[in-house]
């Protein structure tokens, strides 16, 4: 149960930071 959980907060937090890097390049794409 608690490494699901872990597994979980790591999967998050890398899709958190796979979006606070992509941010940028759509917003770049939406203002041109």
């Amino acid at each position: 149960m608690k490494k699901m959980f872990i597994a979980a907060v790591l999967i998050v937090s890398g899709l958190l930071s796979a979006c606070n890097q992509l941010t940028p390049i759509f917003r770049e794409r939406a203002g041109n």
